[in-house]
């Protein structure tokens, strides 16, 4: 390789070492940039950071007023417990009696079933009679047309001369 073309090289080395120098130089600007913007946001949470400490010690004070309250509701739901303990008690005692009263309205519902089975039976049995009292009738209805046949008869003979 030529002196010339060496010295091309070198400059083209140093051109692309350059370029990456104010690559890496704007790049920390940016980053000092962003380090300030992190600097004023840090300030700005170091605000914030006391304005909570100061709700926090306001906070205090108002959970030492719920402690107070809860003591308070303590008492009350020891005697919600207790009254709850005697409307269990009475449940149970209204259990029994629902069971017995289911077991009255079922002994109810089969007695109303044979009772339904036994109308049926009669409506049947009427029916039956009332087919057979038809029958009878116009059997009677029968017997009378020839019984008055006979009496015509009858009477045609009597009034004939023997």
């Amino acid at each position: 390789m030529s002196d010339k073309e060496l010295l091309n090289s070198i400059l083209n080395e140093v051109s692309l070492t350059r370029d990456k120098v104010n690559s890496i130089d704007n790049e920390i600007k940016s980053l000092k940039g962003n380090v300030e913007a992190i600097d004023s946001e840090i300030k700005s949470l170091k605000n914030n950071v006391e304005a909570v400490d100061s709700e926090i010690k306001s906070l205090k004070g108002n959970v030492e007023a719920v402690d107070n309250e809860i003591k308070s509701l303590k008492g009350n739901v020891e005697a919600v417990n207790s009254e709850i303990k005697l409307m269990k008690n009475d449940l149970e005692l209204i259990k029994t009696q629902q069971k017995e009263d289911h077991l009255i309205l079922k002994a109810l519902e089969h007695k109303a079933d044979i009772n339904k089975a036994e109308h049926d039976q009669m409506i049947n049995n009427i029916a039956y009679m009332e087919g057979a009292i038809n029958n009878v009738k116009e059997n009677i209805g029968a017997i009378k047309e020839i019984i008055g046949r006979h009496e015509v008869d009858i009477t045609v003979l009597k009034r004939r001369p023997v």
